[in-house]
């Protein structure tokens, strides 16, 4: 059975529910300074992970616009999907779009008015969409939310300047809040928290982290993501009412979380010794975690990546196949 580190530390939320919370205890015990100590648990202190063979039906969806490369990134509970196609070449340009009723309607495409490339990454149950694109006037990456009634709004996290302007949006809530990362000046990545209808950026900070990543966020505000530690290691941060929790798969090289759904159900990839990339599914990690791994496309030559998961326990994702083709594709559980 898989076994994985698990770091808890309290740490203050960026969402504004938290900071509400913390505002009104403040309001009723008067000023006060609290410093938390994470705790860690190592060795024999290790949880032990339960390895659940769930079982997948794969589907591959490809835009026929381009059947060479097409990554899907997101989906929601009402069965759409989207993604992109297009490698983001000159020659090749990334284009988004969406397709409904689990990949069983027409493709619609998506590009932000200007961009040379755009890229989707979430969808609500709102049917917001968001993601980035490339701006072809000043070349710089930037986030993007579409409401369902076609309103298109950029967004810059304000430390991005000069020439390596990279704001993206990865994750996005029915609250309308929404996570990704910015690059500074040293292309350092740094996640984030966005609220939608004010453009307000708060950090997330899990302890000890370089390069960090918010993926995914759920509708109770959890958060999931990634970040590079010091010695080169790449785990996966758990933010849940304030608490960093930090997991890596067993013997893996990195783990990536990339997804979380109304269970806190995690869904994400990780490399391997040999390197290849795998899925992963993981429930209960505060719990009794079960972890079901590896979830690969049997179309897979050495990499799958797990992108999204819905609260139906579908996931979306990608693949390379053999013919060094990359393939997007729909999994559900078998029932």
């Amino acid at each position: 059975m898989p076994h994985f580190l698990l770091q808890v530390g309290k740490q203050a939320l960026t969402t504004a529910a938290y900071a509400a919370f913390v505002s009104a205890i403040a309001a009723c015990s008067g000023p006060s300074s609290v410093a938390y100590s994470p705790t860690s648990f190592t060795g024999a202190n290790v949880p032990n992970g339960i390895h659940r063979a769930t079982a997948y039906s794969f589907k591959t969806l490809d835009n026929p616009d381009d059947p060479a490369f097409n990554e899907l990134l997101a989906i929601n509970n009402l069965g759409k999907v989207g993604g992109y196609y297009g490698n983001g070449s000159k020659k090749n340009p990334s284009v988004g779009y969406i397709v409904r009723d689990f990949g069983n309607s027409h493709y619609r495409t998506k590009r932000y008015p200007g961009a040379t490339d755009t890229v989707v990454t979430a969808v609500d149950n709102l049917n917001d969409i968001a993601g980035y694109y490339v701006s072809s006037s000043t070349g710089g990456t930037f986030g993007f939310i579409e409401t369902v009634d076609g309103i298109w709004t950029s967004y810059k996290q304000p430390h991005t300047r000069g020439s390596y302007n990279i704001t993206e949006l990865l994750g996005l809530s029915d609250a309308g809040i929404g996570v990704g990362f910015y690059a500074d000046a040293n292309q350092h990545r740094h996640a984030f928290e966005l609220i939608q209808t004010t453009g307000k950026f708060h950090g997330i900070s899990p302890p000890g982290a370089l390069n960090a990543v918010a993926t995914g966020i759920n509708g109770k505000g959890d958060v999931v993501g990634y970040y590079n530690k010091s010695n080169g290691a790449t785990e996966s941060f758990l933010l849940k009412g304030g608490v960093y929790t930090e997991f890596v798969y067993e013997g893996a090289e990195a783990t990536r979380a990339r997804s979380i759904n109304w269970e806190d159900e995690i869904a994400g990839d990780y490399v391997d010794s040999s390197g290849n990339t795998h899925g992963f599914v993981l429930d209960d990690l505060l719990g009794t975690p079960q972890w079901t791994a590896p979830v690969d496309d049997p179309r897979a030559a050495g990499q799958t990546v797990v992108a999204g998961i819905e609260n139906h326990h579908h996931l979306v994702g990608y693949y390379v196949d053999a013919t060094g083709k990359t393939d997007g594709f729909l999994a559900s559980p078998k029932r």
